[in-house]
């Protein structure tokens, strides 16, 4: 690999996975050359290093069918929300050693040359590395989790049972152990690795054992298999299952290695990252909200009122996402995941929604008119709320979710695949470029001061008080500028915003807003006041001590 040249990376996929290329190459050379038939076929070498694979398009090697005296078994694609997305197929059973079904209420996987290894959901990766041990280890290996991951020692190849994979309701496929190990002397490595979503990837392991062919006209993609083989064919009964998209997988096993292996081996360090973020934030909209429920008189003032319900939906936005992180057995469920997409999405437009409420309120105090003393508490939780209720209605029925800077957190389970681009856009970079253009303004007019203006004693109290509006403002545009910002690039297909330093800072700032809001808070004077004061003074006296807000 550190000798290879590449001008880039040549996507084979549906169009409704295209970013940069509309229409995908193969679909525009099918527009520049009617004459070729719409398939094309991958063989891949099964000796490492060696000359012999090939990519045909057009259609596929034909010496090489007949020479196996092999036949093709096609099965249909799946599409995706609708559209043609990756080459997935309908897996109805996943065996080791022929003991078990991993599959047995319906799985999805697709086939993707650009894996390496076999990917596995994450939730059963232990179970099959639980499988794998123990057929190995009754032949006498040993086998376990070391500084370089899951290996098995004193071992052959034909030490692992056979994997069996049955897919479309008709078909099966084994891999022998020497198809999915690599061995080096006596130590032997499985070559499998979690999938971080909940589909599982037929990658080159699989497809350097199966020449496949993939029928972008008929939807359907196969794999060769030999005349009389044990290795694979046709089931002696229909196994189709129910539903494909539901992924009803059976939970994980307990580790037979050692208890930390869960959070080591399947949790990665993106993971850990975004949980230690929304975590901080949890704490701090924890802490503002009780700090209201202890002094109700702070909910009496108007800017406080939108601050807090601001971060009552920051503490239930980050709730979910830790409770689905650390309770990740769950998020194999459709039900589950269905309410975690549609609760996520309902909190997080009610978070944009009452930042960008929060710098309305500043803007008409530092812009005194008489319209200032309005009150409209009401319009804000009446818009607010039904805007929320719609979108989390919206993700419910779609199965979409859109406030999110991207799939790859504690929850990617559930939502890999499951926010596409029009989706962001719509949920989220839309509304949070509304709310970044009150935020930034408000947060402009108030440092720019009040210089030349003459204006009534009260608005020069609220001006003065106005304090947190502002601190909240600038705790929005921190949280909210990147991430819009770079989802915005992405959308447009702008490729360097993929740096991973970049998707990093992103969710950095996504995942802090709760954070900033408390720290802002926990400086506040009336806070100070409220708690130092408030439990000896009536709800006038405090008032008073606080000033109007």
């Amino acid at each position: 690999m550190a000798r290879m040249q590449a001008d880039g990376l040549l996507g084979l996929a549906f169009d409704g996975l295209a970013t940069f290329s509309h229409p995908p190459l193969f679909q525009a050379l099918l527009q520049q050359h009617p004459q070729l038939d719409a398939v094309f076929a991958f063989y891949l070498s099964p000796d490492p290093n060696s000359n012999g694979s090939e990519l045909h398009l057009g259609g596929y090697d034909e010496a090489l069918v007949e020479r196996r005296g092999a036949a093709w078994q096609m099965t249909d694609v799946l599409p995706q929300f609708g559209q043609w997305t990756f080459w997935r197929v309908r897996l109805h059973s996943v065996r080791v050693g022929g003991h078990g079904n991993a599959c047995a209420d319906g799985c999805v996987a697709f086939v993707d040359s650009g894996t390496s290894l076999l990917g596995i959901p994450g939730t059963l990766y232990l179970n099959f590395l639980y499988e794998v041990a123990t057929a190995a280890q009754a032949q006498g290996c040993y086998c376990g989790f070391v500084q370089y991951g899951f290996q098995c020692f004193l071992c052959a190849p034909e030490d692992f049972p056979p994997l069996r994979v049955g897919i479309g309701g008709r078909h099966f496929y084994v891999l022998e152990g020497a198809d999915y190990t690599l061995c080096v002397g006596l130590t032997c490595i499985v070559l499998v690795q979690p999938s971080g979503q909940e589909m599982w990837v037929l990658g080159d392991v699989f497809m350097k054992k199966f020449y496949s062919l993939y029928d972008v006209g008929k939807k359907q993609v196969g794999f060769a298999c030999a005349a009389n083989s044990t290795l694979c064919g046709v089931e002696d009964e229909d196994q189709t299952v129910g539903s494909a998209e539901a992924d009803e997988l059976p939970p994980a096993k307990a580790s037979p290695f050692f208890e930390s292996s869960f959070n080591m081996y399947d949790m990665d360090t993106h993971a850990v990252l975004v949980l230690f973020l929304s975590g901080l934030s949890l704490v701090g909209s924890g802490f503002v909200v009780a700090s209201f429920v202890q002094y109700p008189v702070l909910r009496s003032f108007r800017s406080f009122s939108l601050f807090f319900w601001l971060s009552v939906c920051t503490l239930g936005y980050h709730l979910t996402l830790w409770i689905a992180g650390v309770w990740r057995a769950h998020q194999t469920h459709l039900f589950f995941c269905a309410l975690l997409k549609s609760t996520q999405q309902f909190f997080g437009t009610a978070i944009l929604l009452f930042s960008a409420a929060v710098g309305l309120e500043l803007i008409r105090a530092v812009r005194w008119t008489q319209s200032s003393t309005v009150e409209y508490k009401l319009v804000y939780h009446v818009v607010i709320w039904c805007s929320a209720a719609f979108a989390g209605a919206f993700s419910l029925l779609t199965g979409v979710i859109g406030f999110l800077p991207d799939g790859a957190g504690p929850c990617r389970a559930c939502l890999v695949g499951h926010s596409p681009g029009w989706a962001r856009v719509l949920l989220f970079y839309l509304p949070a470029t509304l709310t970044l253009t009150f935020a930034s303004s408000a947060v402009y007019l108030a440092a720019t001061g009040y210089a030349g203006q003459s204006l009534p004693p009260q608005a020069e109290r609220a001006r003065r008080s106005s304090g947190q509006l502002l601190s909240s403002c600038v705790a929005t545009v921190a949280a909210l500028l990147i991430p819009t910002l770079v989802g915005w690039l992405q959308a447009f297909g702008v490729g360097w915003v993929t740096s991973g330093f970049l998707l990093y800072l992103s969710e950095l700032c996504f995942y802090s807003q709760g954070l900033l809001n408390a720290l802002s808070w926990a400086f506040n004077p009336s806070y100070r006041v409220a708690r130092y004061r408030g439990n000896n003074a009536t709800a006038g006296e405090g008032m008073r001590l606080m000033g109007p807000n």
